[in-house]
């Protein structure tokens, strides 16, 4: 894919939805884009994501779900840092995540089914940022099938999560969950 002009592009949702020989994208300007739903989604050949400034972003819905050769995300991304209540329904669902870097999606309001079937996933960046800045956060399915997922991050903060059904289901590998995680609301229900 060759850059072109995006500066002014608030939408560019289904953009490169099943572009399945897609291996790497270039840096654009995404800073005024709103709107990430299925942009590349089925993306199933792309190995490498730049750090892309999405900071306006408010809907990231199934943006990244089926790349099963991305194995890494940038930890330098901005993904909807200048806006409120974002949705990451499904962000990265089945994708080939290997690891998750310590972005702040403190402003993340949906993160039903985010990670869901990444099962390569082993770990999520000490510090990471889930919905901190907004209320009654959707956890649901969250981490559904991350069977190879051994620790959550001890500083993980989920007390603004309102719902985790089946949040860790399925998370076979899970050694250590830390004290405190659900400490606001005591232990959800099937959650784990």
């Amino acid at each position: 894919f060759v850059p072109v002009n995006t500066s002014s592009a608030t939408d560019i949702s289904y953009s490169w939805f099943n572009c399945t020989a897609l291996t790497s994208f270039p840096i654009i300007d995404t800073s005024n884009v709103l709107n990430f739903s299925i942009s590349w989604k089925n993306c199933s050949a792309l190995t490498s994501f730049p750090a892309l400034d999405m900071s306006s972003g408010t809907n990231f819905t199934s943006a990244w779900q089926l790349c099963t050769a991305l194995t890494s995300f940038p930890a330098g991304a901005k993904l909807g840092t200048e806006a409120n209540n974002v949705n990451f329904n499904s962000a990265w669902n089945a994708s080939g995540l290997t690891s998750f870097p310590a972005l702040d999606l403190s402003e993340g309001n949906n993160f039903q089914s985010a990670f869901n079937g990444c099962t390569s996933l082993t770990t999520i960046g000490s510090g990471v940022l889930l919905g901190t800045a907004s209320n009654n956060v959707q956890f649901s399915f969250v981490l559904k099938n991350c069977t190879a997922l051994t620790i959550i991050p001890n500083n993980l903060d989920l007390s603004k999560g309102d719902d985790f059904q089946q949040g860790f289901n399925g998370c076979t590998s899970l050694v250590d969950f830390p004290e405190g995680v659900f400490d606001t609301m005591g232990t959800p229900r099937n959650s784990c």
